[in-house]
């Protein structure tokens, strides 16, 4: 264990609210009365030692992980989903509390030892003391395990001198086969790396090579849950980068060699960030993929439907000589009116001539917003059924404002009334 002693006890306090703080004092209470051991664990803890305000709050049992939650749960309300096979629970708060404290839902993990059959497989979990539970862990500076039960509240447990790697600023499997046993470590690495601004210690990095193999046996849900959480970071187009200096984009699929560059770091700079701007961090770096290759690497990755579909829709758009030139307003209406808007913010960003930008840029900042001023209602009283014909009219009325032939409702009407006489 490091020697020097650490309580983050009151960096606890200034990091939470009162109510979460509450919250986590009567499941500490509860622990005690259980006679069972509570920890916060991970990046909570670590981002704590770096002076930060820490992330998602991850409670290890160093007991029965199920019974303590359902203890809590029957005395704050809630309901426990328990998970038997790894001995782990999740309690959903009850509505009024989880407002109050920002908490939907806490995970209840049973501190384990964890065996791998095989490469890329789950493992087998075994009851184990907290210190076999951190050894399991992916970095040693995720090993850091701050204690929430009695008079050693707020003590901070390392084991593994997970503090020594954060103030060298480096990433560190705790064995030679962690990125066997897990693949999906190697792609954590990096994040990590360029979030914390730390380098992957050198032993570490030089196991990454032999473990390319491992990937193919990952599934798609692994992988791609990965690759988005890339996709949510402030600094995605480095960690990219790294990743392909380090051979696992193309060990994802060989199309994907040198797909993070320059030019995807410009355009993903352009683009926000954050889990709905991922849709086009994604789009983006997969845009100048060949369309075939493209429709493989989201079948391997199993992406979602729209994002398949919104692919296909930028690459496509992208290539279209008619999109490039001069379109009257209706025509350009009538050409991207149902494309998914993440592929107009790809072409937006990314389109490489210069007039599909321009006609992008209309569609999204002005054209599609224009609506005729005729409803329904009005339709009805014209005397014209419900039906396709109302959807025909209004575009009518919707292209005649587009395209300037009429400016004011008076002339929207007049244009209206002529329609329904040629009827």
């Amino acid at each position: 264990m490091f020697p020097t002693k650490l309580n983050l006890l009151a960096q606890m306090r200034a990091a939470l609210t009162v109510q979460q703080l509450a919250v986590l004092r009567d499941i500490s209470n509860l622990a005690v009365e259980n006679g069972v051991g509570l920890y916060i664990v991970g990046g909570f803890v670590r981002d704590l030692v770096l002076g930060g305000a820490g992330r998602e709050v991850d409670l290890v049992v160093e007991g029965d992980a199920i019974g303590l939650a359902q203890a809590v749960a029957a005395q704050c309300g809630g309901r426990v989903t328990p998970h038997r096979r790894f001995g782990t629970a999740k309690w959903r708060l009850p509505p009024d509390l989880g407002t109050a404290c920002g908490w939907s839902d806490l995970d209840f993990v049973m501190a384990r030892s964890e065996v791998y059959a095989r490469p890329a497989a789950l493992p087998a979990v075994t009851r184990a003391a907290i210190r076999e539970d951190m050894q399991r862990r992916d970095f040693t500076i995720n090993t850091l395990a701050l204690c929430l039960d009695g008079e050693r509240a707020g003590e901070v447990l390392d084991f593994y001198a997970g503090r020594v790697d954060l103030d060298e600023r480096l990433i560190r499997v705790l064995h030679p086969r962690s990125f066997e046993d897990d693949p999906t470590r190697m792609f954590r690495a990096v994040r990590f790396a360029v979030r914390l601004n730390c380098a992957l210690e050198p032993a570490t990095r030089q196991l990454i090579a032999p473990a390319h193999a491992h990937i193919a046996a990952l599934s798609s849900e692994r992988l791609r849950r990965e690759l988005q959480l890339v996709f949510e970071e402030r600094r995605a187009a480095e960690i990219l980068i790294q990743l392909n200096d380090l051979g696992l984009l193309s060990a994802i699929h060989p199309v994907l060699a040198n797909t993070a560059d320059a030019w995807l770091a410009d355009k993903l700079a352009v683009a926000e960030t954050g889990a709905e701007a991922a849709d086009v961090s994604w789009l983006l770096w997969l845009f100048r993929v060949p369309a075939d290759a493209a429709q493989a690497v989201a079948q391997r990755l199993r992406l979602p439907v729209r994002l398949t579909a919104a692919l296909r829709e930028a690459q496509q758009l992208g290539a279209d000589p008619g999109l490039r030139r001069e379109l009257k307003a209706s025509a350009l209406v009538a050409l991207l009116a149902g494309i998914h808007d993440s592929a107009l913010a790809v072409l937006d960003i990314a389109a490489q001539d210069e007039g599909v930008r321009h006609n992008v840029r209309r569609y999204r900042s002005e054209l599609r917003y224009i609506k005729p001023l005729v409803t329904g209602k009005v339709l009805r009283a014209r005397g014209l059924a419900a039906g396709p014909r109302y959807t025909k009219v209004l575009g009518r009325l919707r292209d005649a404002w587009l395209d300037g032939e009429i400016c004011d409702a008076a002339g929207e009407l007049a244009l209206l009334d002529f329609f329904l006489s040629q009827s």
